[in-house]
Protein backbone atom coordinates (compact mmCIF):
# COMPACT_ATOMS: atom_id res chain seq x y z
CA UNK A 1 0.00 0.00 0.00
CA UNK A 2 1.49 3.34 -1.03
CA UNK A 3 2.46 5.80 1.83
CA UNK A 4 0.41 8.98 1.80
CA UNK A 5 2.14 12.29 2.47
CA UNK A 6 0.19 14.74 4.67
CA UNK A 7 -0.83 17.94 2.95
CA UNK A 8 1.70 20.83 3.24
CA UNK A 9 4.81 18.65 3.47
CA UNK A 10 7.17 18.36 0.59
CA UNK A 11 6.92 15.14 -1.31
CA UNK A 12 10.69 14.65 -0.89
CA UNK A 13 11.68 15.98 2.63
CA UNK A 14 15.19 14.61 2.45
CA UNK A 15 16.02 16.96 -0.37
CA UNK A 16 15.52 20.01 1.98
CA UNK A 17 17.53 18.70 4.92
CA UNK A 18 20.75 20.65 4.17
CA UNK A 19 18.78 23.91 3.93
CA UNK A 20 17.09 23.24 7.24
CA UNK A 21 20.41 22.48 8.93
CA UNK A 22 21.93 25.66 7.49
CA UNK A 23 18.98 27.71 8.74
CA UNK A 24 19.37 26.25 12.22
CA UNK A 25 23.12 27.03 12.25
CA UNK A 26 22.59 30.62 11.10
CA UNK A 27 19.87 31.11 13.67
CA UNK A 28 22.12 29.76 16.44
CA UNK A 29 24.94 32.04 15.38
CA UNK A 30 22.66 35.07 15.37
CA UNK A 31 21.26 34.17 18.79
CA UNK A 32 24.79 33.71 20.14
CA UNK A 33 25.90 37.07 18.82
CA UNK A 34 22.85 38.72 20.35
CA UNK A 35 23.60 37.18 23.71
CA UNK A 36 27.27 38.22 23.44
CA UNK A 37 26.46 41.83 22.73
CA UNK A 38 23.86 41.82 25.48
CA UNK A 39 26.17 40.50 28.17
CA UNK A 40 29.45 41.96 26.83
CA UNK A 41 31.19 43.80 29.69
CA UNK A 42 31.40 47.51 29.13
CA UNK A 43 34.86 48.90 29.64
CA UNK A 44 34.75 51.31 32.60
CA UNK A 45 37.30 54.07 32.31
CA UNK A 46 39.75 54.21 35.18
CA UNK A 47 38.83 56.98 37.61
CA UNK A 48 40.85 60.05 36.99
CA UNK A 49 42.80 61.46 39.89
CA UNK A 50 41.13 64.36 41.62
CA UNK A 51 42.88 67.60 40.79
CA UNK A 52 45.12 68.71 43.57
CA UNK A 53 44.32 72.19 44.76
CA UNK A 54 47.32 74.44 44.42
CA UNK A 55 49.04 74.94 47.70
CA UNK A 56 48.37 78.32 49.14
CA UNK A 57 49.83 79.99 52.15
CA UNK A 58 47.31 80.44 54.90
CA UNK A 59 47.20 83.56 57.05
CA UNK A 60 48.60 81.57 59.96
CA UNK A 61 51.72 80.95 57.85
CA UNK A 62 52.43 84.29 56.24
CA UNK A 63 49.74 86.67 57.50
CA UNK A 64 49.48 88.73 60.62
CA UNK A 65 48.56 85.72 62.79
CA UNK A 66 52.28 85.24 63.36
CA UNK A 67 52.48 88.71 64.87
CA UNK A 68 49.30 88.19 66.89
CA UNK A 69 50.58 84.90 68.29
CA UNK A 70 53.84 86.61 69.21
CA UNK A 71 51.96 89.36 71.06
CA UNK A 72 49.59 86.95 72.80
CA UNK A 73 52.42 84.83 74.20
CA UNK A 74 54.78 87.68 75.07
CA UNK A 75 56.01 88.27 78.56
CA UNK A 76 56.13 91.77 80.03
CA UNK A 77 53.14 92.97 78.01
CA UNK A 78 50.53 93.22 80.73
CA UNK A 79 50.39 97.02 80.74
CA UNK A 80 50.30 97.60 76.99
CA UNK A 81 50.26 95.19 74.07
CA UNK A 82 49.41 96.59 70.63
CA UNK A 83 50.13 95.75 66.99
CA UNK A 84 49.58 98.37 64.27
CA UNK A 85 49.85 97.98 60.49
CA UNK A 86 51.61 101.01 58.99
CA UNK A 87 51.02 101.93 55.33
CA UNK A 88 49.98 98.31 54.64
CA UNK A 89 53.71 97.52 54.67
CA UNK A 90 55.11 97.61 58.20
CA UNK A 91 53.99 96.30 61.59
CA UNK A 92 54.83 98.12 64.81
CA UNK A 93 54.59 96.40 68.20
CA UNK A 94 54.20 98.51 71.34
CA UNK A 95 54.40 96.64 74.63
CA UNK A 96 55.00 97.34 78.30
CA UNK A 97 54.93 95.16 81.39
CA UNK A 98 56.18 94.63 84.90
CA UNK A 99 59.66 93.20 84.41
CA UNK A 100 62.94 94.30 85.92
CA UNK A 101 64.58 93.79 82.51
CA UNK A 102 63.00 94.34 79.08
CA UNK A 103 59.98 95.97 80.70
CA UNK A 104 58.95 97.79 77.53
CA UNK A 105 59.74 97.81 73.85
CA UNK A 106 58.83 99.41 70.52
CA UNK A 107 59.65 97.36 67.43
CA UNK A 108 59.19 98.04 63.72
CA UNK A 109 58.87 94.95 61.50
CA UNK A 110 58.60 94.14 57.84
CA UNK A 111 56.27 91.37 56.65
CA UNK A 112 57.33 88.76 59.23
CA UNK A 113 58.24 88.83 62.94
CA UNK A 114 61.76 87.76 61.99
CA UNK A 115 62.15 90.87 59.83
CA UNK A 116 63.11 93.39 62.53
CA UNK A 117 63.82 96.82 61.05
CA UNK A 118 64.16 99.01 64.16
CA UNK A 119 63.69 98.48 67.87
CA UNK A 120 63.90 100.36 71.14
CA UNK A 121 63.77 98.49 74.41
CA UNK A 122 64.60 98.54 78.07
CA UNK A 123 67.55 96.58 79.40
CA UNK A 124 69.66 96.35 82.52
CA UNK A 125 72.16 98.66 80.82
CA UNK A 126 69.42 101.17 79.99
CA UNK A 127 67.42 101.88 76.83
CA UNK A 128 68.87 100.25 73.71
CA UNK A 129 67.93 101.37 70.19
CA UNK A 130 69.02 100.02 66.82
CA UNK A 131 67.95 99.96 63.16
CA UNK A 132 69.11 97.34 60.68
CA UNK A 133 68.94 99.82 57.79
CA UNK A 134 69.24 103.61 58.06
CA UNK A 135 66.27 104.36 55.78
CA UNK A 136 63.84 103.07 58.41
CA UNK A 137 65.09 105.30 61.24
CA UNK A 138 63.07 108.36 60.17
CA UNK A 139 59.84 106.35 60.26
CA UNK A 140 60.80 104.81 63.60
CA UNK A 141 61.52 108.26 65.05
CA UNK A 142 58.01 109.36 64.03
CA UNK A 143 56.53 106.29 65.69
CA UNK A 144 58.33 107.04 68.96
CA UNK A 145 56.84 110.54 69.01
CA UNK A 146 53.32 109.12 69.11
CA UNK A 147 53.60 106.05 71.34
CA UNK A 148 52.12 108.02 74.25
CA UNK A 149 49.09 109.26 72.30
CA UNK A 150 45.82 108.13 73.92
CA UNK A 151 45.03 106.41 70.61
CA UNK A 152 48.13 105.62 68.59
CA UNK A 153 48.20 107.33 65.21
CA UNK A 154 50.86 108.39 62.75
CA UNK A 155 50.15 111.66 60.88
CA UNK A 156 50.93 111.35 57.20
CA UNK A 157 50.67 107.54 57.32
CA UNK A 158 47.91 104.97 57.62
CA UNK A 159 47.87 103.09 60.91
CA UNK A 160 45.47 100.16 61.38
CA UNK A 161 45.12 98.40 64.73
CA UNK A 162 45.78 94.66 64.28
CA UNK A 163 45.76 93.53 67.90
CA UNK A 164 45.22 95.06 71.30
CA UNK A 165 45.60 92.84 74.31
CA UNK A 166 43.08 93.48 77.03
CA UNK A 167 44.57 94.71 80.25
CA UNK A 168 44.84 91.52 82.30
CA UNK A 169 44.75 91.11 86.02
CA UNK A 170 48.30 91.69 87.24
CA UNK A 171 50.21 88.44 87.43
CA UNK A 172 50.89 87.40 91.03
CA UNK A 173 54.56 87.44 91.95
CA UNK A 174 56.57 87.16 95.11
CA UNK A 175 57.18 90.90 95.01
CA UNK A 176 54.95 93.97 94.92
CA UNK A 177 55.32 97.55 93.81
CA UNK A 178 54.43 100.07 91.13
CA UNK A 179 55.01 99.69 87.39
CA UNK A 180 54.21 103.07 85.89
CA UNK A 181 54.35 105.32 82.87
CA UNK A 182 54.48 109.13 83.15
CA UNK A 183 53.03 111.21 80.33
CA UNK A 184 53.10 114.95 79.77
CA UNK A 185 50.12 116.63 78.16
CA UNK A 186 51.22 119.79 76.40
CA UNK A 187 49.82 122.67 74.39
CA UNK A 188 51.96 125.14 72.53
CA UNK A 189 51.60 128.59 74.00
CA UNK A 190 52.67 130.42 70.85
CA UNK A 191 50.24 130.92 67.94
CA UNK A 192 50.45 128.12 65.37
CA UNK A 193 52.82 128.78 62.45
CA UNK A 194 51.43 129.74 59.06
CA UNK A 195 51.32 127.78 56.91
CA UNK A 196 50.99 124.78 59.20
CA UNK A 197 53.74 122.21 58.64
CA UNK A 198 52.71 118.64 57.91
CA UNK A 199 51.79 116.76 61.07
CA UNK A 200 51.65 119.90 63.25
CA UNK A 201 49.65 119.55 66.47
CA UNK A 202 49.01 122.37 68.88
CA UNK A 203 48.39 119.90 71.71
CA UNK A 204 49.54 116.38 72.34
CA UNK A 205 51.19 113.94 74.73
CA UNK A 206 54.69 112.60 75.15
CA UNK A 207 56.56 110.46 77.68
CA UNK A 208 58.29 112.45 80.42
CA UNK A 209 61.86 111.23 80.64
CA UNK A 210 64.27 111.63 83.57
CA UNK A 211 61.53 112.84 85.92
CA UNK A 212 62.34 112.27 89.59
CA UNK A 213 59.34 111.06 91.60
CA UNK A 214 58.70 110.90 95.34
CA UNK A 215 56.73 107.83 96.44
CA UNK A 216 55.55 108.13 100.04
CA UNK A 217 54.03 105.35 102.12
CA UNK A 218 50.95 107.00 103.62
CA UNK A 219 50.98 104.70 106.66
CA UNK A 220 54.63 105.05 107.68
CA UNK A 221 55.56 108.36 106.05
CA UNK A 222 58.66 106.74 104.51
CA UNK A 223 59.47 108.14 101.06
CA UNK A 224 61.32 106.39 98.26
CA UNK A 225 62.31 107.81 94.90
CA UNK A 226 62.17 106.59 91.31
CA UNK A 227 63.24 108.18 88.02
CA UNK A 228 61.55 107.67 84.67
CA UNK A 229 63.61 106.38 81.76
CA UNK A 230 63.69 107.79 78.22
CA UNK A 231 60.26 106.27 77.52
CA UNK A 232 58.68 107.77 80.65
CA UNK A 233 58.57 104.40 82.45
CA UNK A 234 59.54 103.65 86.04
CA UNK A 235 59.32 100.63 88.31
CA UNK A 236 59.85 100.41 92.03
CA UNK A 237 59.47 97.57 94.50
CA UNK A 238 57.28 98.46 97.49
CA UNK A 239 55.54 96.71 100.36
CA UNK A 240 51.74 96.54 100.16
CA UNK A 241 49.93 99.69 101.20
CA UNK A 242 48.73 103.10 100.05
CA UNK A 243 51.24 105.47 98.45
CA UNK A 244 51.31 109.04 97.22
CA UNK A 245 53.30 109.73 94.04
CA UNK A 246 54.45 113.27 93.30
CA UNK A 247 57.21 115.20 91.55
CA UNK A 248 60.42 115.88 93.43
CA UNK A 249 60.38 119.35 91.86
CA UNK A 250 57.30 120.95 90.36
CA UNK A 251 58.08 121.10 86.66
CA UNK A 252 54.56 120.29 85.51
CA UNK A 253 51.00 120.78 86.67
CA UNK A 254 49.09 117.82 88.08
CA UNK A 255 49.27 115.33 90.90
CA UNK A 256 49.90 114.13 93.48
CA UNK A 257 48.48 110.67 92.73
CA UNK A 258 47.33 107.99 95.16
CA UNK A 259 48.25 104.39 94.30
CA UNK A 260 47.17 101.28 96.18
CA UNK A 261 49.82 98.54 96.11
CA UNK A 262 48.55 95.01 96.70
CA UNK A 263 50.50 92.04 97.98
CA UNK A 264 52.30 89.93 95.39
CA UNK A 265 51.69 92.10 92.33
CA UNK A 266 53.13 95.13 90.56
CA UNK A 267 50.35 97.65 90.09
CA UNK A 268 50.34 99.29 86.66
CA UNK A 269 49.56 103.01 86.56
CA UNK A 270 49.70 105.84 84.03
CA UNK A 271 50.35 109.28 85.51
CA UNK A 272 49.62 112.40 83.48
CA UNK A 273 50.99 115.88 84.07
CA UNK A 274 50.29 119.07 82.14
CA UNK A 275 53.00 121.24 80.65
CA UNK A 276 52.82 124.61 78.89
CA UNK A 277 55.21 125.14 76.03
CA UNK A 278 56.38 128.63 75.03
Amino acid sequence: MAQQIPPGLPSHPTNHLPAIIATVIVTAVLVGLSVYWFVKPVAVPAPSESPTAPSSSTPSQTGYEQFIQMAQTAECAGGRNELHLIDETFVVWLHQGACADAGYGYTLYGKHPSDVLCQLGDSIAGPQESCTQPQYKALFDEIKKHVADPVFSLPGHTAVLLFQGSTPTPTPTKKSGIDGMVIGEYCNGAPPPSPLPSGYQSCGEEPLASLLLNIKNNATGITKQATTDSAGIFQIELSPGEYTVSQERTYFMGGPFTVQVKSGIFTGVTLKFQELRP
